[in-house]
């Protein structure tokens, strides 16, 4: 990310965890067997995920779900097209500490 857009993207994902906007780390009963550092770490890569998606012009972070498991990232939602749906992943694949990526988004080309 450009070092210009940096505090823009962090302000924005800090406005997203405030405002209750699905920003999370994996299902509570995932939760149960990990450590503390484990759910900080898969928290901090959701959050990336979600600032590098919103980052991206061709992507729209507002209709997309990240949540992250044992660093295996999960995105759910829509996408306008395939297209966009592919750069999600690869944009989630970027991210460093992500193990794999799990794109569940739904191809809406009603907008």
């Amino acid at each position: 990310m450009k070092p210009r857009y940096a505090m823009a993207a962090i302000m924005a994902a800090s406005a997203l965890l405030m405002s209750g906007l699905p920003v999370h780390a994996a299902d509570s009963d995932a939760k149960k067997d990990q450590t503390m550092g484990q759910e900080f770490d898969d928290a901090t890569i959701t959050t990336k995920v979600k600032m590098e998606l919103m980052g991206n012009r061709s992507t729209s972070a507002m209709h997309t779900d990240v949540t992250t498991n044992g660093g295996v990232v999960t995105l759910t939602g829509k996408a306008r097209s395939q297209a966009e749906k592919d750069l999600a992943t690869a944009v989630a694949k970027n991210v460093k500490g992500v193990a794999s990526v799990n794109n569940q988004m739904i191809i809406d080309t009603t907008k």
